[in-house]
């Protein structure tokens, strides 16, 4: 028979320490980690290599699972869209999410990362030394975006399309910036009207995280097997 003791009340907060970000919400937040990770799915019985990218703040936290992708098949394919141009690949849109966490945290490791990323064998490669210099600003401020998706009518946080191809080069580019040094991030008028939804809906649905998933190459050709050595070191 055991004991009971109200010592679980005095030695509790009373207060969630380990809440998501909100839906449609601009954030200011610090920049915690990036890590290479396994995701085991138990429906598939596969693991997935994934980049695990973290924000938080007094409020609650944020995490991206970037599912990374093959080289060939399916995840480089683009789709037809419906004004005349191509959809993004898997693989478009992980490097966009390279390019932009990069281009704002560390642009001068992204500069570094331009030089050997060429001679990279598979995304996990490019991952690991994403992750390696995006570590090198563990705990900067910045400003994060989150707009929202639909599961089974529960809206869970999630970053914003951002990833686009250009009609007349072809290339992908960051189209809708997610992240920021400043407090200059808005919502596009697509986006606030369903932040509006969100708002107004009734009862409010629960938020949380979610597991979904350029510039100048001119100086890549050339850069050594060994610096790219090097930034794959030491993780």
């Amino acid at each position: 028979m055991s004991n009971f003791s109200f010592n679980n009340l005095a030695n509790t907060t009373g207060v969630a320490s380990d809440k998501h970000l909100r839906p449609y919400s601009i954030n200011e937040v610090k920049f915690v980690e990036a890590k290479v990770d396994v995701l085991h799915s138990d429906k598939k019985q596969e693991d997935y290599d994934i980049l695990k990218v973290r924000w938080e703040n007094d409020y609650g936290y944020y995490e991206e699972n970037v599912f990374l992708p093959g080289t060939t098949g399916s995840d480089v394919e683009r789709t037809p869209n419906s004004w005349g141009g191509e959809n993004p690949s898997n693989a478009d849109r992980v490097m966009m999410f390279f390019a932009h966490t990069l281009g704002v945290l560390n642009p001068d490791g992204f500069a570094r990362l331009k030089k050997v990323v060429g001679n990279a064998k598979n995304f996990k490669d490019v991952a690991t030394m994403v992750a390696k210099l995006l570590n090198e600003k563990k705990g900067i401020k910045c400003y994060l975006k989150l707009t929202g998706r639909e599961n089974q009518g529960v809206i869970y946080a999630s970053l914003p399309y951002y990833a686009a191809i250009s009609k007349d080069s072809g290339d992908a580019y960051v189209s809708n910036n997610f992240l920021s040094l400043t407090d200059n991030l808005t919502f596009n008028p697509n986006e606030d009207k369903k932040r509006q939804e969100f708002e107004k809906a009734k009862p409010t649905p629960v938020s949380s995280n979610t597991t979904e998933p350029t510039g100048d190459n001119s100086d890549i050709e050339g850069a050594s097997q060994d610096e790219l050595n090097d930034l794959l070191s030491g993780l």
